[in-house]
């Protein structure tokens, strides 16, 4: 699970997005959600540091990406 999120460098890829998508808060959060949901602990049982770990990925990721003046410079 976390070997799967390290392996992703891009953020656009960890919710199945493309670079160039116009993004729409509504459709991210849910795609956040959805992703959060697959790495909870509680799903996880045995692996909880590594749920944590993908989570916080998941969590800067979704924040890059919200944010028009954080994901600018990442696009470039």
């Amino acid at each position: 699970m976390a070997k799967l999120l390290a392996e992703h460098t891009d953020f656009f890829s960890l919710f199945g997005l493309e670079r160039t998508a116009r993004l729409c808060p509504t459709e991210l959060e849910l795609r956040y959600l959805r992703e959060t949901r697959k790495v909870h602990p509680d799903r996880n049982q045995g692996e909880e540091e590594a749920a944590l770990e993908a989570s916080a990925i998941l969590n800067e990721a979704q924040t890059t990406l919200s944010m028009p003046w954080k994901r600018y410079p990442y696009l470039a």
